[in-house]
């Protein structure tokens, strides 16, 4: 199992924007000199209250200047947002800059608030994504200047002026549990992953197939799976659980519409799918084993040696899958 440090960057009451991020680079500092493995980032944006956090690029450089050795990048880049063009070469400057530890992930967006300011349409997301994914390669390529002419992107005859230092690009990532992109994830080499807010029960079959179709397609490394779930530490058991419990059941906010005034959490998310959002339900998670950590450090740390030892589903041959283990900040 590896670990990372996954952030919203949240709001925090009583601190202003510079100060959160001064706190966000102690973190990855302290992650860094601790041992772990990735450090991530969201892209949200027009979500104060939910997230501080609209530029990856600046949190990958903002990272990677303060840390030796963490890999760092953004879960990930909201593709249709971005003209391809300017998005791979900013790609390939950010991983000159951070020495060759960019992990890259792509995303089409989780919310059409994200959208709409832009003039943008969140229900045309998908396509521009995946195709993104042979534009970045023929970006990065051997002949340039280069042309590309996809369904959605057309680019004739330019030259990138940088190109990544890990060729032909940084490690990729797609975090989705829809089984076309799992496929398409495990044609293309690419990295998926959840959140804990998709049973692991409902998630084991899906990625079973994608461990499949991932050797049929003669990878010859194993494939990283993110599973990203929440990790509360406090002076005691109980005071972990009551805060870390709650912090949980509304670390998903940005997924839902942005509340009204005065409106509280559970009228913003009435449906009985959306319960995880709703104070105080996580509990359900750690009653029924989904693997919300809150406790001493001693307890956090079993926890995860568990879950490490059992990994988070096992495949069709029986074995483990080893996750990559987002710890939130």
């Amino acid at each position: 199992m590896k670990f990372a440090h996954f952030s919203h960057i949240w709001a925090k009451p009583g601190m202003t924007p510079h100060q959160r991020y001064e706190e966000l680079w102690r973190e990855l500092q302290l992650c860094d000199e601790l041992g772990f493995d990735y450090g991530f980032c969201v892209e949200h944006h027009f979500r104060p209250d939910e997230s501080w956090m609209s530029s990856p690029s600046l949190y990958a450089v903002g990272a990677g200047a303060r840390t030796r050795r963490l890999r760092v990048g953004p879960m990930g880049y909201i593709v249709p947002l971005y003209h391809p063009l300017r998005l791979a070469e900013e790609i390939a400057i950010v991983d000159q800059m951070l020495g060759g530890r960019m992990e890259l992930g792509l995303v089409p967006g989780i919310n059409a608030d994200y959208f709409r300011p832009f003039g943008l349409d969140y229900e045309l997301r998908k396509s521009p994504t995946l195709e993104f994914v042979d534009y970045l390669r023929a970006a990065f390529g051997e002949t340039q200047p280069f042309s590309f002419h996809g369904n959605e992107f057309h680019t004739d005859h330019a030259e990138v002026s940088v190109r990544p230092l890990q060729r032909p690009h940084p490690p990729l990532w797609m975090m989705s549990r829809d089984p076309q992109t799992l496929e398409f994830c495990a044609r293309n080499a690419i990295n998926p992953g959840f959140f804990l807010i998709y049973p692991r029960s409902d998630a084991a079959p899906r990625y079973r197939k994608f461990l499949e179709d991932w050797n049929k397609a003669g990878w010859l490394q194993r494939p990283n799976i993110a599973y990203c779930t929440i990790v509360h530490v406090d002076e005691t058991d109980a005071k972990a659980i009551k805060t870390g419990l709650f912090r949980a059941s509304r670390a998903y906010e940005g997924f839902l519409p942005q509340p009204q005034p005065g409106e509280t959490l559970q009228r913003a998310c009435p449906h009985p799918r959306q319960e995880i959002y709703r104070a105080g339900r996580a509990r359900r998670f750690r009653d029924h084993g989904e693997p919300v950590r809150s406790g001493l450090p001693h307890a956090a740390r079993a926890g995860l040696h568990r879950l490490a030892r059992n990994g988070c589903q096992q495949n069709s041959s029986g074995r483990r899958i080893r996750p990559v283990q987002h710890l939130h900040g």
